[in-house]
């Protein structure tokens, strides 16, 4: 099959959110039901951003597979899937880049509002952009590998150095970054 076509198909297959809901029960919450099919909504999967500092401006252009927000208590958390086909050897980072161009989103909506807040602002709010109470949501992404060959690129919790951290750390860092191929995880056959 030929990439463009397994992409959409596999966007298309997790766009389901009784899939999606159990995808991420088994995988994040050891098959309890935490993720409500009912509460998932579909967000923009454009994250792309402008990262400015002083003279200095780029702008990034990057786009997620499939991307969702739920309720999570009070708040919400933003759950992202990403597909790969073939061993991606950098993928760990990639995960870092969608997850913070997520962030520096969120963030950006932040500053809009703080600009308009006439209020008196701490040094601290002022050099930040924000109040000390702002916060930004959870985003937690997963890869589905469905390639061929068994997974042998690199998850990030091997890239990190959890030695003194514990054992919190290194689950942690799986769960948020480890391509679920790696693990034996293999999505139902979408030809």
């Amino acid at each position: 099959m030929e990439h463009t076509k397994a992409d959409i198909i596999f966007k298309d297959f997790w766009r389901n959110n009784e899939r999606f809901a159990d995808l991420f029960n088994v995988v994040v919450f050891g098959g309890k039901e935490v993720i409500k099919p009912e509460a998932l909504h579909e967000m923009d999967t454009d994250v792309s951003g402008i990262i400015q500092l002083k003279d200095y401006k780029e702008t990034l252009s990057r786009t997620r597979d499939v991307i969702k927000k739920t309720a999570y208590g009070v708040e919400f958390v933003v759950l992202g899937i990403e597909s790969q086909q073939h061993i991606h050897y950098a993928m760990p980072l990639r995960h870092m880049v969608y997850d913070a161009m997520s962030y520096l989103k969120e963030y950006q909506e932040i500053t809009r509002k703080y600009k308009k807040d006439t209020g008196k602002k701490t040094e601290d709010e002022f050099l930040s952009k924000m109040k000390k109470d702002d916060r930004l949501h959870p985003v937690i992404t997963l890869t589905v590998y469905y390639g061929e060959k068994q997974w042998d690129g690199p998850v990030l919790s091997e890239r990190y150095d959890c030695r003194n951290a514990g054992r919190n750390c290194r689950y942690f860092l799986r769960l948020q970054n480890e391509p679920l191929g790696s693990t034996g995880f293999r999505p139902i056959c979408v030809q």
